[in-house]
């Protein structure tokens, strides 16, 4: 009789331990390299960077702009050169920018 009690106190003493121990178990799982909460000062410089890149490495400054003054030809789709954009065309840089380097903003 003894020996059942001990035990069951010791059962519960342990129980009570190890719930007691995963209390911060929470904190742990917060990714310190991805913040949740980012102020304008952080995204704003970065959102630039991306899409001056993004516009100069991808030539989408000569695509649209180049062919206005003959710089450039556009044998696909001849309207282009009478300033007849394409809505696709714009479609790909709304699409660009704005689920890319933009998104944050």
């Amino acid at each position: 009789m003894m020996r059942t009690n001990i035990a069951r106190v010791a059962l519960l003493v342990g129980l009570f331990w190890a719930a007691s121990a995963c209390e911060g178990l929470t904190d742990m799982n917060e990714n310190p390299n991805a913040p949740t909460d980012v102020t304008a000062n952080f995204l704003l410089p970065q959102a630039i960077q991306s899409a001056v890149t993004q516009a100069m490495h991808g030539a989408l400054y000569q695509s649209h702009t180049g062919i206005w003054p003959q710089h450039l030809v556009e044998l696909q789709y001849p309207d282009e050169e009478q300033g007849e954009v394409r809505a696709a065309r714009m479609d790909g840089y709304f699409q660009t920018f704005y689920t890319g380097p933009l998104k944050d903003i």
